[in-house]
């Protein structure tokens, strides 16, 4: 008859006391909500369409976006200045400022960026979010409410 030892915690193990053979092994890994972002099924094909350097740079997007707290529409920004490029840099992309404002540039193309205005990006809730779903709802309301109200003016 075997004896199983269970021990549970954050991390959680099953070992055979006979032979010491890991039997099944649980590791959670906890995160803060800013290193969390939600990427959606239907962006995969957009995303596959992408060059190395373009996920490169929005996976930096995604990183360095900010997060939307409760009632703030404030959150999926990304800012293109100087230190968005320097974290860039940090995160081991070895490229010039120019190539970093071309690829942003393209990520608009594609609509997986949105320009608010010069040097400021929002991530296209369509995709991707940092957040709870109530909050992208609100901000899918907003854009394309503000994107009517473009094409009506």
């Amino acid at each position: 008859m075997s004896r199983y030892i269970t021990q549970t915690s954050d991390d959680y193990s099953l070992i055979d006391n006979h032979t010491g053979e890991l039997l099944e092994f649980r590791q959670t890994r906890k995160v803060s909500l800013d290193e969390f972002i939600q990427v959606f099924f239907s962006s995969y094909p957009e995303l596959f369409k992408l060059k190395g350097l373009q996920l490169k740079v929005l996976m930096c997007c995604w990183k360095h976006s900010t997060y939307n707290k409760e009632n703030d529409t404030a959150g999926n920004i990304v800012h293109n200045n100087a230190s968005f490029k320097q974290h860039c840099r940090e995160e081991g992309l070895d490229i010039a400022d120019a190539s970093i404002d071309n690829t942003i540039s393209s990520l608009c193309k594609t609509g997986l960026l949105i320009k608010k205005c010069r040097g400021e990006y929002l991530l296209n809730p369509n995709y991707f979010f940092k957040g709870s779903l109530s909050q992208r709802t609100r901000i899918q309301m907003q854009f394309v409410v503000g994107t009517i109200e473009e094409q009506s003016e």
